[in-house]
């Protein structure tokens, strides 16, 4: 196995921070998560019990600190399986955009008069109304059932956090919590280590704010960006590119060779400083590079933020540019290529393949 690069001067004061509230920033190809992982091992070489999760994987988190509010977490399918049982909907679209926008709604922590409010304003009251009826059944389906969403999971853990018995147990588990690609945070995940750390504990976040991506599910760079200021944090910049971007292939089948790791675009942020030699991308549509952006239908995702609702073009160039992100974060994970799959050998590169190639 050959042995790790060395650490550069700004990973190595990642890595000697004293235990407390840490930002690490980094853009693409600087080793943030990297940087992150020595800093967990020399913890725990220290004697401490540090945990490194990736913002994905805080549900299971809280499904282990947490046994009050323990239960089985939902797959996708068995979302979609569920919303389409307690509704008449039979477009697999409505489905999903409502499974989508449920969950959204939990983990905007809003109240039902909030979200009134908000729709109120949007003029959309009474098809937000219809959502808080539904969410109701849905969420009391769900606890007879015996198992969450990704968002009730970390709603009721940050719920039964709040007993302070429930609390200095969980914290009895570790001494150091370290989240790596923090940039994709929701206010659900946000709140949830809030409360689980406290904002003197000793909690390390790091990420890339040019590689947020997930915009139709509310994640948001934000809660990166505000660190600091809310957690009187200490502050490290990984701004040293030691890799750049793999080169791009455009091929019409997934390569057979070994080390390659087949992944879809809306998963290239969900592994913690995982590297191949070689990263498929295989869910392009029809070819083309970026994906049509979904269409919104009943429910708009940005109405939980506010009465603002962008407009079509505005939604356009979001969509752009996250698609954009993706292709760079799946770059920064190969170290010898990045190969979108096509489903028939390409004539002529999509244009966003075309000038990413360049």
């Amino acid at each position: 196995m050959p042995l790790p690069p060395p650490l550069t001067d700004a990973q190595r004061e990642v890595v000697d921070a004293r235990p407390g509230p840490l930002r690490v920033l980094g853009g693409f190809g600087c080793g943030t998560s990297f940087a992150l992982r020595a800093r967990r091992d020399a913890l725990v070489a220290a004697g401490r019990t540090a945990l490194l999760v990736s913002v994905d994987r805080l549900v299971e988190l809280a499904m282990e600190l947490v046994p009050s509010a323990r239960r089985r977490v939902m797959t996708t399918d068995e979302q979609r399986n569920l919303v389409a049982r307690l509704t008449d909907h039979e477009d697999p679209a409505d489905v999903d955009e409502l499974a989508r926008t449920v969950v959204l709604y939990q983990a905007s922590w809003l109240g039902a008069e909030e979200l009134f409010t908000h729709a109120d304003a949007a003029g959309e009251l009474e098809v937000w109304t219809d959502l808080v009826r539904f969410t109701d059944g849905y969420l009391a389906e769900l606890r007879r059932v015996g198992v969450h969403d990704r968002a009730s999971a970390l709603v009721d853990a940050t719920i039964a956090l709040r007993d302070p018995g429930v609390l200095a147990q969980a914290r009895r588990a570790f001494d150091d919590l370290l989240v790596d690609d923090f940039q994709n945070a929701d206010f659900a995940a946000n709140r949830f280590v809030t409360q689980l750390c406290g904002r003197n504990g000793s909690l390390t976040v790091g990420g890339n704010i040019g590689a947020a991506v997930g915009s139709e599910w509310r994640r948001t760079p934000k809660y990166l960006e505000t660190f600091v200021r809310r957690f009187d944090a200490a502050d490290v910049v990984l701004d040293e590119v030691l890799r750049p971007r793999a080169p791009l292939q455009v091929r019409s089948a997934a390569p057979a060779s070994h080390g390659a790791h087949v992944i879809s675009r809306t998963t290239v942020d969900s592994e913690v400083g995982r590297e191949w030699p070689v990263v498929v991308i295989e869910d392009a549509v029809d070819g083309v590079w970026p994906s049509p952006r979904p269409r919104h239908r009943r429910f708009d995702p940005h109405l939980l933020s506010g009465p603002d609702v962008p407009d079509d073009d505005e939604r356009e160039a979001r969509w752009l540019a996250e698609e954009r992100r993706r292709f760079d974060i799946a770059s920064t994970r190969a170290t010898q290529a990045t190969i979108v799959v096509e489903p028939s050998p390409p004539e002529e590169l999509s244009p966003f393949v075309a000038e990413l190639d360049a």
